[in-house]
């Protein structure tokens, strides 16, 4: 595994892209606001984006859905079983051997981080 396969590059390729087309930076969120505290993440999320915020974003029947796509039956287990957001979850250390990878994809990260929605 090397640092694009986790797409932190792309991604931030892409944020700048954004910013340079728009003239403006994009809404970035980081997945463990959303965890800690999804109400108040999505309501930043959503004005971020200028749209309403639903309670119904909260919570979700679980099953699967219409929009999930060809590959949901092998992707989307755990998301299909889900009814809301699960609790975060600190990460362990990283695997012997990937030290670079993350030191590589680092640099992308904190730059987008550095713009995060405040929640």
């Amino acid at each position: 595994m090397g640092a694009d396969d986790l797409g932190f590059r792309r991604q931030a390729e892409l944020f700048d892209h954004v910013c340079q087309v728009t003239g403006s930076v994009p809404p970035v969120i980081e997945a463990r606001d959303v965890l800690e505290a999804p109400e108040a993440a999505l309501r930043a999320i959503c004005a971020g984006l200028e749209v309403g915020f639903e309670p119904a974003m909260l919570a979700w029947p679980a099953g699967p859905r219409a929009s999930d796509g060809v590959w949901a039956a092998h992707w989307y287990a755990r998301v299909e079983a889900s009814t809301g957001f699960a609790p975060y979850r600190t990460p362990g250390p990283v695997p012997k051997g990937l030290e670079g990878v993350v030191a590589a994809c680092r640099p992308y990260y904190e730059r987008m981080q550095v713009h995060k929605l405040k929640v």
